[in-house]
């Protein structure tokens, strides 16, 4: 039987959810966060007889927490048309990646507008060197744009900017892409995109967008809505919505199109924890700030039950964020989790990450005459990627054992500013660095 639960009953709570001969099967009502023990083994299905193969496949399933899920943060829905001409060459999304990385050279994940028709916007993504380029010589703009395709990797807890191939940023305020350390580009050339505004002329009923990231996470899907007719039907329309989905939470109209992008209430960056003489000390820092009222430190002992052990209050609005730590110094023994709640003054919350004792430990990198030494708890680290300042890749080295300390020979590359990152399976740290 499809549902969980339903099937016949062949031992205290083993239940045969699925009796058939199909070679794929999806499990739906999976509860977010939780483990799964899965067996899957063939039957012959002989009259009077139990005829069960001794081949079979067992395997656990742990679901992801929703706060972990990718999100969508923002989206300009109603297309600008001042300099760049044509109606719907402005449209764009903006999301994070939260706790998952994701391949863009592979149909990984889905994003759909639900309108009069279901229509996906990320087919066909594709290198777009002439637009990143020009974002990244925008004047007085630290931003790093990435070309998401060419790393081919997007990390987790990254922001993600999903255009269609013929953007015109033109009516655009660029001043919040500018208080964003890092940025990955997607542009895509869809043909269910319409070159004519895929959000043009919405209507007056609710409309939904659909993320759907169930080939990187097993529940990974989040809906959002908006109804249009809270939304003037005019040129510049941004809407922004919350971290765990459902409706919009704030919208921006100006009518000489030149809109502002919005930001959250806050945008995450790092959230590290390590061991010290005094407790677990937490630290972990903002990259902006809005009407951020402060964050609620939140702890769990098996990854799914949390609750509140303290709060720290923001220090105020900022375009380029601060830097926090909270010290947990209850003598306690385990393996912990935490993970932080964020609240703005009106009510509106967001979560961070999960993360362990075990995880997240800091990294330090120095420079010893032509070699960068990079120490730390570095065990979970996979991928090393060296970029440019005007985010050239130069170099990436892909590691194949465990190590604490790791040396690169950098003879080669000039003096300068440089990106570094770390990539590993359940974390990303970007830093830069000064090579001399």
């Amino acid at each position: 039987n499809p549902s969980m639960g339903a099937g016949e009953m062949i031992e205290d709570s083993v239940y045969v959810v699925y009796n058939g001969s199909a070679n794929q099967f999806t499990l739906n009502q999976l509860k977010s966060g939780s483990d799964y023990l899965i067996h899957v083994f063939p039957y012959k299905g002989l009259v009077c007889e139990e005829n069960y193969t001794p081949i079979s496949l067992s395997s656990t399933l742990t679901t992801p927490l929703c706060t972990d899920c990718p999100y969508l943060i923002s989206a300009l829905i109603n297309p600008c048309a001042e300099n760049c001409i044509q109606e719907g060459l402005n449209e764009l999304l903006f999301f994070n990646s939260a706790s998952f990385s994701f391949l863009t050279d592979t149909s990984e994940f889905k994003i759909y507008y639900k309108g009069s028709s279901n229509n996906l916007l990320n087919q066909n993504m594709q290198a777009n060197p002439s637009l990143v380029n020009g974002l990244n010589n925008l004047l007085d703009c630290p931003t790093l744009f990435i070309d998401a395709t060419v790393p081919a990797t997007i990390p987790n807890n990254s922001i993600v900017l999903l255009c269609n191939s013929s953007i015109c940023l033109n009516d655009i305020d660029k001043s919040i892409l500018c208080s964003l350390p890092l940025v990955y580009v997607l542009s895509c050339e869809s043909s269910e995109w319409n070159p004519n505004g895929e959000f043009l002329n919405s209507g007056y009923g609710s409309q939904q967008f659909i993320l759907d990231f169930s080939n990187v996470s097993t529940s990974c899907i989040l809906n959002y809505s908006y109804i249009p007719n809270d939304i003037p039907q005019v040129d510049g329309s941004f809407i922004q919505f919350s971290q765990q989905g459902g409706s919009m939470i704030s919208h921006s109209i100006e009518a000489n199109c030149n809109s502002t992008i919005i930001p959250l209430p806050l945008l995450w960056g790092d959230f590290t924890i390590k061991s010290t003489i005094e407790g677990r000390k937490l630290e972990w820092s903002t990259l902006s700030e809005n009407d951020n009222l402060g964050f609620s430190i939140e702890r769990a002992d098996n990854s799914t039950i949390f609750s509140s052990i303290g709060w720290i209050g923001s220090k105020g609005n900022s375009i380029t964020g601060f830097d926090y730590f909270y010290l947990d110094m209850e003598d306690i023994n385990g393996i912990f989790y935490y993970r932080l709640k964020q609240t703005d003054y009106n009510g509106i919350s967001t979560t961070s990450p999960t993360i362990s004792i075990e995880h997240f430990q800091p990294i330090s990198i120095s420079q010893r005459l032509k070699t960068l030494v990079i120490e730390g708890e570095i065990s979970d680290i996979n991928l090393i990627s060296i970029y440019s300042i005007d985010a050239q890749h130069i170099e990436s080295y892909t590691l194949s054992t465990n190590k604490d300390l790791i040396s690169l020979n950098l003879d080669d590359i000039k003096s300068g500013i440089y990106i570094i990152q770390f990539t590993g399976l359940k974390k990303s740290i970007i830093k830069r660095f000064y090579w001399r």
